[in-house]
């Protein structure tokens, strides 16, 4: 109760992950708690080393925890690990695009003629639109007001929207 269906999707991909690997490498199936937790930190370990995406060691966690209640206070190793994991590895977001490198790409995306594509720089930027809402525009979301001075870009399905459950603009 009170998991998404994708939540779900993702926690039992992670467990099948780690059966795989359980599997793979050879390992014992593990017959109690503690083998559970030494496992799991093992398949931790192994995803760290290989640099694998740290959201398949949480969702591998969190679902044996979610699906089974037993595992909450017993997989203190795996969590440690995972925890230790979290800490040590900073995450790093992509830089933004300056106001010049966009003026670039818009007036690249012309000379090419490429009209939508130099719209869709533009807009996105000055309007902080999301891909999505970008790839998803049609011309009925637009209106133009003040004599043309202004531009006005309905956003019913963005994903602000179906949050509040009204359309953004």
């Amino acid at each position: 109760a009170g998991l998404q269906i994708g939540t779900i999707r993702k926690y039992n991909m992670a467990i099948r992950k780690f059966f795989i690997w359980l599997s793979s490498a050879e390992r014992p199936w593990p017959k109690s708690l503690d083998s559970l937790d030494e496992a799991l930190s093992e398949f931790i370990n192994h995803l760290f080393q290989d640099d694998q995406p740290q959201g398949w060691a949480s969702d591998a966690v969190c679902g044996f925890k979610r699906f089974y209640p037993k595992c909450r206070k017993s997989l203190q190793i795996s969590s440690s690990y995972l925890r230790n994991w979290t800490r040590s590895v900073s995450r790093t977001q992509a830089l933004p695009l300056t106001p010049d490198i966009v003026m670039s790409l818009t007036v690249f995306s012309l000379l090419r003629g490429e009209t939508r594509l130099a719209v869709a720089f533009i807009l996105g930027f000055s309007c902080l639109l999301r891909t999505g809402e970008i790839v998803s525009l049609t011309v009925n979301q637009f209106t133009f007001l003040g004599g043309g001075s202004q531009l006005h870009i309905a956003l019913p399905d963005s994903k602000g929207a179906k949050r509040v459950g009204r359309p953004e603009s």
